[in-house]
């Protein structure tokens, strides 16, 4: 049994967006925090950069960070992921972040991703739109390998995009899906689907490599 992927556009704040998991990048020299990150920070009243003062939140490439979601957050959890330098940051790397961020959800079996196009300014999807597509079939493809084939299930990936990009991603992600010819992506336009009510235990976000429990 192979995964299916719906893709869907959303003009929803990631905040706003119902998920099982909402995943944010976060950069070494953003002071205060901007993009998804910015905008989990204030709806979590301060507590991603209360982290980062503390130094549980590394922003090194690779560094990832879990935390419950919370408040006005409607997704169960929020994964935070390190990436690195802004100045450093290149199509490459982001492509490796869109990777890392869907095979780290599939190994947490989080089935609903709410993410916003990682280290991507508001301004420059079109240029991005490639590493999107790539990182998210990468990942899926690596996972589906060692995943049980009985238990592959549908997966959906939200993704959170200003005006502008939405209106990119309608052009240019039809195409670029067509290349990859991967019969298992689909492409949605608003986000439909509800998150399943599931509450992360403290037990299994301690065994997941690199994360964090919530210091709190």
């Amino acid at each position: 049994m192979t995964r299916d992927i719906q893709l869907a556009l959303t003009r929803s704040p990631v905040e706003a967006v119902e998920a099982d998991i909402v995943v944010a990048g976060v950069f070494c020299d953003d002071r205060p925090l901007r993009g998804a990150a910015g905008r989990l920070d204030w709806r979590l009243c301060g507590q991603l950069s209360d982290l980062m003062a503390s130094g549980t939140l590394d922003q090194a490439p690779g560094s990832a960070v879990l935390l419950p979601g919370s408040g006005p957050i409607k997704a169960t959890r929020v994964l935070l992921l390190g990436l690195g330098q802004r100045r450093e940051f290149s199509l490459e790397r982001a492509q490796e972040a869109m990777r890392s961020a869907i095979d780290r959800c599939l190994s947490l079996r989080q089935d609903v991703i709410a993410l916003s196009p990682l280290g991507i300014a508001p301004d420059d999807f079109a240029r991005h739109a490639e590493v999107v597509v790539e990182g998210l079939t990468r990942a899926v493809r690596e996972f589906g390998a060692a995943e049980d084939a009985s238990g592959a299930r549908e997966l959906w990936l939200k993704i959170c995009l200003s005006e502008k990009q939405f209106h990119e991603a309608e052009e240019n992600l039809p195409a670029l899906i067509a290349a990859h010819s991967d019969p298992r992506i689909h492409l949605k336009g608003q986000a439909r689907p509800a998150a399943r009510p599931v509450i992360p235990s403290v037990g299994e976000v301690a065994e997941a490599e690199e994360f964090h429990p919530d210091p709190s």
